[in-house]
């Protein structure tokens, strides 16, 4: 049995189904109305799951177009999110966007980082955990025994030497944070379509040249779900790469960010593509 037609591989057409359902599911979780905290929980939640088992399933595309499957379905799936998630779903990202709303006085609020962190983490495993659920169960085929293949055989993403991962991770935020900085200042980017094509091609681009190395991850909660069957085995590698060094490169740029510029305030994006928008609790 086949999802639309024999000549069509269910690898190829599943993946665009997801993303239509993974579009309705945001329109049904942001029509819930609830406290601002709730929602932006739950906003959080919901955009770490859909960034994570989004990137899961286009992995499928991989067999049929090869390389070019790498930078072309990351630049749909930048541009899905920013037309569709509301949430950033990248604890460093998160974390550089309220220290600049923040300013000096961000320290005095970092225990509203850990719920928000925690959303998000969350979410990643449960997406990662979701899709290792649909592919074991044979709902695709070629991947029936994929989670106990992903627990028997847990296998990392770092593929290089962890000094060279940990710079790489750290490169791929500063470039993201500068180029978004070039195209909002230089080029007025902010006011025109070309934000959003801009940020997902850097990001593309950025994707491609680590994706070997690192996994290409960009996102310690996206880090923690892709690898959460080898953590037990080299947790401080792990935490090194994804979450330590380059937390605190960000953290450097963006307090140099503040200093430089003497005011606070930030206008936000979502997954480095989108502006978010301000909310009363509505998500």
């Amino acid at each position: 049995m086949t999802l639309i037609h024999p000549s069509i591989p269910d690898k190829v057409i599943f993946p665009i189904i997801y993303f239509v359902f993974l579009y309705f599911l945001q329109k049904a979780v942001y029509s819930i109305k609830s406290s601002y905290k709730t929602a932006t929980l739950l906003r959080e939640f919901t955009c770490s799951f859909c960034t994570t088992s989004g990137i899961l399933i286009r992995g499928d595309w991989y067999k049929y177009f090869g390389f070019w499957s790498v930078p072309l379905g990351t630049i749909f799936q930048s541009v899905f999110c920013g037309l569709t998630y509301r949430g950033s779903g990248n604890p460093i990202s998160y974390y550089h966007d309220f220290v600049l709303k923040n300013g000096s006085q961000a320290w005095r609020k970092m225990a509203d980082l850990a719920p928000v962190i925690g959303a998000q983490c969350a979410g990643a495993c449960f997406g990662y955990l979701v899709v290792l659920s649909i592919w074991s169960h044979g709902l695709i085929r070629g991947h029936t025994g994929t989670f106990e293949q992903k627990w028997l055989n847990p296998g990392t993403s770092i593929k290089s030497h962890p000094i060279q991962a940990m710079v790489m991770e750290s490169m791929c935020f500063v470039v993201l944070i500068f180029a978004e900085r070039l195209a909002v200042t230089k080029f007025d980017f902010s006011k025109t379509r070309f934000l959003m094509p801009w940020n997902a091609s850097v990001l593309s681009c950025l994707v491609v040249w680590c994706y070997k190395e690192t996994g290409a991850m960009i996102n310690p909660a996206l880090a923690l779900s892709m690898n959460i069957f080898v953590w037990h085995k080299e947790p401080f590698t792990h935490f090194l790469v994804y979450w330590i060094f380059p937390w605190s490169v960000v953290h450097m740029v963006s307090l140099y960010q503040v200093g430089r510029s003497g005011t606070v305030g930030h206008k936000k994006m979502v997954n480095r593509i989108k502006k978010e928008k301000p909310g009363r609790g509505k998500l």
